[in-house]
């Protein structure tokens, strides 16, 4: 370590410039040996990328609450996030929705790879856009990647994702949903 940066500003400087951030480092007037961080932002990032909702979310079941960090108390199997994309966005191409993690899928596909050892196999996670579907999530899994087609954004208007957990039938006449967790839901445009 580079003696008179505080602990971590090493990470915090290599951070920044792998998200296409400048920054330098000065030396500070308060006292001698040390350095001033700054970082500043010179990439196009912001212009191309919605932030939709970063909280850690569950849907689907109440019960089986061993989930850590959760303070939500009322579980629906459907969740919402309003967004507005600024009519100054740029658009690069594709519009591809990110979910940075998605846990709780009991999916055949989900058994079958190991993910899931319930006693059920459920339906899939649907992803909606403004009313409507454009994908199934069958695994769980780090940095899920949508397409949204084109035409179902709205620039420059409000933004639905809907976000609804798979479903079974535990008995005849009733339906139980999947505990589904997920966090961290973006918008590159």
């Amino acid at each position: 370590m580079t003696r008179g940066f505080p602990r971590g500003a090493l990470l915090v400087l290599m951070l920044a410039l792998s998200f296409g951030m400048m920054s330098s480092a000065e030396p500070s007037n308060e006292s001698a040996g040390t350095f001033q961080l700054s970082v500043s932002k010179t990439s196009d990032y912001s212009q191309n990328h919605v932030a939709i909702d970063d909280q850690y979310r569950i849907i689907g079941e109440t019960n089986n609450f061993d989930i850590p960090n959760c303070r939500q108390t009322k579980v629906l199997p459907t969740m919402k996030f309003p967004f507005v994309i600024q009519e100054n966005k740029a658009t690069m191409g594709q519009p591809m929705l990110v979910i940075g993690s998605i846990r709780g899928i009991n999916t055949r596909k989900a058994h079958i790879a190991g993910q899931s050892h319930s006693t059920y196999i459920s339906s899939p996670v649907v992803i909606k856009l403004n009313g409507i579907r454009i994908s199934y999530v069958y695994m769980n899994g780090e940095n899920i990647a949508v397409n949204v087609p084109s035409g179902v954004l709205n620039p420059g208007g409000v933004n639905v994702l809907q976000i609804e957990s798979g479903y079974y039938f535990p008995e005849e006449n009733q339906i139980a949903y999947d505990n589904v967790q997920f966090k961290d839901i973006n918008l590159n445009l």
